[in-house]
């Protein structure tokens, strides 16, 4: 048993080993570009300027796309004040609040039936009360017997 303990102790020792040597091996490749300081200089300074360019490419479509955006809305503002100011559209806008209103009336109502239906069904009433004069009935069909 501690033999067994022993040996898989050192397989895991071996396979902790061999990472911790690939990743000392990963980071002596990445401090030897670290140390040439000029060529990451260099590197920078190319990406800095690419950059550069697409910014200056891009500029000229920002300034379109934002025209593009003003123009849009001037547009549609100015189409709104003439649908504001349509009277066809008054006239739509009020007979839609006249059907709101008459639609939240038809709701009341069916509501209100609704309960009433419920308070006037006598149905079961009537079937209870008959069952108790069943009852009854019988009760004084035996005592009479």
């Amino acid at each position: 048993m501690k033999v067994e303990k022993i040996e898989d102790l050192g397989h895991r020792i071996d396979s902790e080993t061999e990472s911790i040597e690939t990743e000392m091996n990963k980071m002596r490749v990445e401090m030897k570009k670290f140390a040439d300081i000029p060529g990451l200089k260099n590197k920078v300074n190319i990406e800095k300027d690419e950059l550069a360019k697409v910014i200056n490419d891009l500029r000229p479509k920002l300034d379109e796309t934002k025209m593009k955006v003003i123009q849009i809305l001037s547009e549609y503002q100015h189409n709104k004040k003439l649908l504001d100011d349509s009277k066809t559209w008054q006239k739509l806008c009020k007979q839609e609040r006249e059907l709101q209103k008459h639609e939240q009336g038809i709701f009341d109502l069916r509501e209100m039936i609704a309960k009433k239906i419920a308070e006037t069904d006598y149905i079961p009433l009537k079937t209870k009360c008959m069952n108790m004069v069943e009852n009854l009935n019988e009760q004084l069909i035996e005592v009479n017997q």
